[in-house]
This record gives structure tokens, C-alpha cells and sequence, in this order.
């Protein structure tokens, strides 16, 4: 491939042109703005004192130009980067931080992502909510891949939930947010926590992890409280 079309081809791929949000997108992050504002809205009635809200990506640093080409304000967070400066208004951010596997040197499902992102979390709320750590919060993550993302935020005690949009695992109809049943890549069978879009996360709860004993062996899951 010649090198300008390769350098054309990077630069075009850097920006959110060649990419589109699904519809709830765009309506979750005004409705996280009017939280951040405002506090429960009748659309969003979590009762969360603060919501702070980062990405976990395996992806090279494309991935804030693309996002901020799509209409979102990132925060420069991340990775081995500067942390924000006091004269910097934090609260316009969509994105909070960003913990990118090309920052960190280990893709999802490894814990050393999720790590990082906790660390970030916790420089966060050392800038803006004094007194507050990470191992105060609820720690959420919301993934459409089953073992990367599902799995790879259990494994790292966060609390996961398994985007869903076009219905593969929903065999229930009019399942929007709960529990269904599937399998492992070792066969064993689970429960899995499943959204059918980003709206309904007013729904999540905090979850207390219980042991449970399936096909022989020890695995932890979240039970609903």
C-alpha cells in the first residue's frame, strides 16, 4: 500500500467520520450531564450520590479523537498522562478518564486494565470529591463482549453487565435489563447480568457477590440484593 494512502487511511480512521453511535448513545450521556446538574431525573432516577464515568478499551489512542469526533467531551485522564490542572473544569467531561490497552500494556480480560482504571478513579475523586476513594464506589462495568468484557470485570471484582443490543442471548420477549442464562468457555453454566441498551441502567443496583458451588467447582457470580 502506498505510504500517503496509508497516512490518509490512519488519519481518516482517527476521527469519528467513519463511525456512528447506536440511538441510545447520545441520550444517555445528555441524561448523565442532567445527573451530574441536577441529580435523579424521572429518566434517570439513579440515587447515586456521584457518578463518575470512564472508559476501558482495548485500543490504541485513536480511540478519544474518534470519540470526541462523535460529539463526546473526554478528559484528558489517562494512562501515564498529566493529571488535570485546577484550572480545569472537570464537571463538562462526558468521560472522565480513559484507560486504553495501548497506555497500559495489557488487553481485557487481564485485571491489569481494570486496575489501572480503578488508579484513575481514584486520581479523579483526589481532585474533585475530597475524602472519597475508589473502594467507595460502586464499580460498574458495562461490556458487549461476554468473556473479555463480562468475565474479565468479575474476575476483577467489578461489578459487570453484558450489553445486549441486538438480543443474542435474550430469549425472553420484551427482556430489556435482569439475569439470563448461559455458558462459560469451560461449558459451565452461569448467570450473566444483561442490559438491551444503555437507558436501561436506571434498573442496576448494587449487587453483593455469594458463593456458589456449579458442575463441581467453586465460582463467584452477582446475586441481585
Amino acid at each position: 500500500m502506498p505510504p500517503a494512502l496509508t497516512t490518509e487511511l490512519w488519519q481518516h480512521f482517527s476521527t469519528g467520520a467513519p463511525y456512528s453511535l447506536y440511538p441510545d448513545v447520545k441520550d444517555f450521556f445528555l441524561e448523565l450531564r442532567k445527573y451530574k446538574a441536577t441529580g435523579p431525573t424521572e429518566v434517570l432516577p439513579w440515587k447515586f450520590d456521584k457518578i463518575v464515568v470512564g472508559i476501558i478499551s482495548n485500543s490504541d489512542d485513536r480511540a478519544v479523537s474518534i470519540l470526541e469526533g462523535m460529539g463526546l467531551e473526554i478528559s484528558p485522564r489517562r494512562v501515564g498522562k498529566p493529571s488535570l490542572t485546577t484550572t480545569q473544569d472537570s464537571s463538562r467531561f462526558d468521560i472522565d478518564f480513559v484507560a486504553l490497552s495501548y497506555d497500559v500494556g495489557h488487553e481485557k480480560p487481564d485485571h491489569h486494565i481494570f486496575d489501572a482504571a480503578t488508579s484513575l478513579l481514584d486520581e479523579t475523586l483526589a481532585d474533585e470529591a475530597k475524602g472519597l476513594r475508589a473502594s467507595d464506589f460502586e464499580k460498574l462495568y458495562l461490556g458487549d463482549d461476554l468473556e473479555n468484557d463480562y468475565f474479565g470485570a468479575l474476575a476483577a471484582g467489578w461489578y459487570p453487565v453484558l450489553l445486549d443490543r441486538k438480543g443474542v442471548m435474550d430469549r425472553a420477549r420484551g427482556f430489556r435489563f435482569g439475569s439470563v442464562g448461559t455458558t462459560d468457555k469451560q461449558g459451565e453454566e452461569v448467570k450473566v447480568t444483561m442490559a438491551r441498551s444503555l437507558l436501561t441502567l436506571d434498573r442496576w443496583v448494587p449487587k453483593v457477590p455469594e458463593k456458589t458451588r456449579m458442575a463441581g467447582r467453586e465460582r463467584w457470580w452477582m446475586m441481585r440484593r
